[in-house]
């Protein structure tokens, strides 16, 4: 028979690693955005806003007329990319799902220079290059929420219900719809938010008239220092974001038409379908391709005078990179390691509805999360304006959630029966827990830290806050090279964007491959 103190320890310990997320979360996200708020509502020294409630108001509906469309552009357009990957056979599937994901997974501003640069001339910047931007980079997420609802559909109803006599239309609508809907709903949510809080795709892309509440907040604060217009679209933002995911969250997966594991297999595809697949293939190279050769290309010749002056002169690239490096790697451990002590408590059923609240930075855009750790942190007993710490700490919050998302979704898979047999065998309670579930966490965690410091490495909302001006992240200094003139200065933001694509991959496929190491020693 077990001891009350062996029966306690795992309770005990999920609590335990639960409070240190509350703690992050309360530290670094709450009282932030307190701060932000109390600069809105209840600061009466702050300088009277320079905007109105009529202008918060028509820059929401024009940036949610802007997402709006995007939205439906991405998910008409991925529905059917989705519908060929998920249930089509042919070679190359592997790779042209790669293709779709990497646009999602690279940062932003690299993924928008190489298409203004590519289509630029033909699509002036703009609302259209805008929504251009949005859909290539977002139609990553409908291929993954829509074609996993696709993968766990049976076809075998779908045969059933033609040779019935239904039509090809009406099985899907009736059969396959049910399945995928909810799918769909949960990625339009997150593609609206996406877009609606788009900053990097939008600075890069647009013009004046095209704006959204977050290049607003990093205006009024870094051109007009007007904190209090800042928080007002700060809060008008979270608002609109809040809902967007409630009503996205609200969607469930339905159980009709499910398969098991007697699914059949890919059907082959098609000579149009294949054609389709090389169009689509051909578009998500092409903008890197580009990107390419307008890094190696002077004066109408091939030369790599370019790569040579960026990592060799004063303002050297490599003081950049070798610190953007570092500090994703840092937002990396840190959000893998509060995500993995948020995951160990969601284990309880009783203590996962807590773990969740370090979802609630979906919430926060970047700008939020700069502006807050600014206006918390820079000041007396902190005085972190110049140190590394607020960076680090307000992009692991801003990546908190897909730390762990990433690790949950590894322990759901993991056998709790095993704890259950360690503990029979004479195993201590908290040594049967780590049993059952200590592989699968430490890979997830590692996967997390790799894809958290990826994102992080390009991400531009906090680091324009809260990066040192002297050495800034990539991503800042991508951006200010950006708005220099002169095709010099496009050739050397093309090194830049290479340059920090590859950091970022590195650091994604690093950690993979750390976690990939792990998972063979376990098997």
């Amino acid at each position: 028979m077990e001891s009350g103190d062996d029966k306690l320890t795992p309770q005990l310990m999920k609590v335990g690693a639960l409070s240190v997320p509350l703690a992050f979360m309360l530290c670094f996200g709450l009282y932030p955005l307190a701060t932000v708020i109390w600069q809105l509502l209840g600061n009466s020294a702050a300088a009277p806003m320079m905007v109105g409630a009529g202008d918060i108001a028509a820059l929401g509906l024009s940036a949610g007329f802007q997402a709006l469309l995007s939205t439906a552009l991405a998910v008409a357009v991925g529905l059917p990319i989705a519908y060929v990957l998920s249930l089509r056979s042919f070679r190359g599937r592997r790779l042209l799902y790669a293709l779709v994901f990497v646009p999602f997974i690279l940062p932003t501003v690299v993924t928008g220079h190489a298409l203004r640069g590519l289509i630029g001339s033909a699509v002036p910047q703009g609302l259209g290059l805008v929504l251009l931007g949005h859909v290539f980079v977002n139609i990553a997420v409908v291929v993954r929420f829509v074609g996993s609802a696709l993968e766990s559909l049976d076809l075998r109803y779908l045969t059933q219900a033609r040779s019935l006599g239904a039509s090809r239309a009406a099985s899907w609508f009736t059969i396959g719809l049910p399945v995928v809907r909810p799918a769909i709903v949960r990625a339009a949510s997150l593609v609206f938010v996406y877009c609606f809080s788009s900053l990097g795709l939008l600075l890069v892309l647009g013009d004046r008239s095209t704006r959204t509440y977050e290049s607003e907040v990093l205006r009024e604060v870094s051109l007009l220092l007007d904190f209090r217009g800042a928080a007002a679209h700060t809060f008008a933002q979270m608002l609109v974001v809040g809902a967007a995911l409630w009503l996205g969250g609200r969607s469930r997966i339905s159980s009709a038409a499910m398969s098991g594991a007697e699914s059949p297999t890919r059907l082959p595809i098609g000579r149009g379908r294949l054609a389709f697949v090389v169009v689509v293939g051909a578009i998500y190279v092409a903008p890197f391709v580009w990107l390419a050769v307008q890094s190696i290309s002077v004066d109408g010749r091939f030369s790599v005078d370019y790569w040579v002056t960026s990592w060799t002169s004063d303002s050297s690239l490599a003081a950049v990179a070798l610190k953007s490096l570092g500090l994703a790697a840092c937002v990396g451990v840190v959000a893998s390691t509060v995500g993995a002590l948020a995951a160990i408590a969601a284990t309880d059923m009783r203590l996962r509805k807590w773990s969740r609240v370090v979802l609630a930075p979906m919430l926060f855009t970047s700008a939020t999360m700069g502006l807050g750790m600014l206006l918390s942190y820079s000041r007396a007993p902190f005085e972190w304006e110049r140190a590394a710490a607020p960076l680090v700490i307000a992009q692991s919050l801003l990546v908190l959630p897909i730390s762990y998302a990433t690790i949950v979704s590894r322990m759901d898979e993991a056998d709790d029966s095993m704890q259950v047999v360690a503990q029979s065998l004479g195993a201590s309670a908290s040594r049967a827990f780590f049993t059952a579930y200590g592989s699968r966490l430490f890979t997830g965690a590692l996967s997390a830290a790799g894809l958290c410091a990826a994102i992080a490495c390009g991400e531009y909302g906090a680091a324009s806050f809260l990066s040192d001006f002297q050495t800034p992240t990539l991503s800042v200094f991508l951006m200010r090279q950006l708005g220099r003139p002169g095709e010099a200065s496009m050739a050397i933001a093309s090194v830049v964007a290479i340059s920090l694509a590859a950091i970022a991959m590195l650091l994604l496929g690093g950690f993979e491959r750390l976690s990939k190491a792990a998972e063979k020693v376990r098997r």
